[in-house]
């Protein structure tokens, strides 16, 4: 079985959005309300997925090939662990591609199986992540990105008009965004 990293990507991503997770480290978390997928910002690190549930963020590293994974071990974010981002971080791979051994100290591992031909991907916490020290400034550069991205312009201000709380009987919680002074 051979995914690709978009595919793990895409698996991390619904991952973190899926509800009542059950966690040996944080216990009970409800899914993510804002994952955000490959965002590259001034930070040296871009994260494959990312996800905040609360004050809390949880970091995915998607790898389909053991060089990768390999190479990961080389970035100065990973070997500090204070300078990387992520409360909680997971590597994402194949079934079978990286031993726990292999983990660097505190990272959990996600596996997963299956594939589009065998009618979707599953997943599996092999380890669970500890939790980590890490450089909210970071995030926070992450969060101004994504809301610079909403094309706001100097003298212009976002607001959000409504939110609807999420129901048992809506799917998600949606968000108006509006833009002032236009």
């Amino acid at each position: 079985m051979t995914l690709s990293h978009d595919q793990l990507v895409e698996t991390g991503r619904r991952w973190l959005i899926k509800s009542r997770y059950q966690g040996k480290v944080l216990g009970y978390r409800p899914g993510c309300g804002l994952v955000l997928t490959e965002i590259a910002t001034s930070i040296s690190e871009t994260p494959d997925v990312i996800g905040w549930y609360g004050r809390r963020s949880i970091l995915l590293e998607a790898k389909a090939s053991r060089a990768d994974f390999k190479a990961d071990s080389n970035k100065l974010f990973r070997s500090v662990s204070e300078m990387g981002i992520g409360m909680q971080r997971y590597y994402i791979a194949p079934k079978g591609m990286i031993a726990i051994d292999e983990l660097p100290g505190g990272w959990g591992l996600i596996e997963v199986s299956g594939g589009p031909d065998s009618g979707g991907c599953k997943t599996r916490v092999v380890r669970e992540s500890n939790v980590f020290s890490y450089k909210k400034e970071n995030e926070i550069a992450i969060l101004l990105s994504l809301i610079r991205r909403l094309d706001v312009h100097a003298g212009k201000h976002v607001s959000i008009r409504a939110y609807t709380i999420k129901t048992s009987k809506e799917p998600r919680a949606t968000a108006t965004f509006t833009r002032e002074g236009s």
